[in-house]
């Protein structure tokens, strides 16, 4: 079993080990989870972006985290994984061609491989744990209430507020 990782680099922007990139952010995937986290990344991508509100930054950030997906399904279909979870995996910005991009890597980049008997049910179980217990968190955070003062929205109180969609920048 042999998990593509030139592919996913190329592809993807997921590494077996940190990248060798200046970073211009850089966070455990798992510390995106708090509020504090979610907001200090909100409010330096929005601001790279010049974006009026959080919008921009959750779209394009949302669009980062596909690649993440794409390696994350393209490893179980060449029968092995990696540890997913959360907190074994960091992302950091970088600036290339005038433009900020994201690469995730791993801090344990050990191949998981497939059974030889139940592949199928071990694909399945990868995927419901990846998109259940990885992504799921990571969307879920983007829905709670923001704790920043720099952005306010009529929905803050509100305990299913989307605190990177329903934002504006005070003047």
């Amino acid at each position: 079993m042999k998990v593509p990782f030139s592919l996913l680099e190329t592809h993807c922007y997921v590494y077996a080990d940190r990248p060798n990139y200046e970073a211009g952010y850089e966070t455990q995937l798992d510390r995106l989870l708090s509020p504090e986290e979610a907001d200090r990344f909100a409010n330096w991508y929005g601001n790279k972006l010049q974006a009026s509100d959080r919008t921009p930054a959750a779209t394009y950030f949302v669009s980062w985290l596909r690649g993440f997906a794409g390696a994350a399904m393209t490893t179980v279909a060449c029968g092995a994984t990696l540890d997913w979870s959360l907190s074994n995996w960091s992302v950091l910005s970088y600036e290339q061609g005038g433009y900020t991009r994201f690469a995730f890597y791993a801090h344990d980049s050990t191949v998981i491989g497939s059974p030889e008997v139940g592949r199928e049910r071990w694909m399945q179980e990868q995927l419901d744990g990846f998109f259940g217990r990885t992504l799921a968190p990571l969307f879920d955070r983007c829905r709670r209430p923001c704790r920043s003062r720099r952005y306010s929205c009529g929905g803050c109180r509100q305990p299913d507020s989307n605190i990177l969609f329903s934002m504006r920048r005070e003047s």
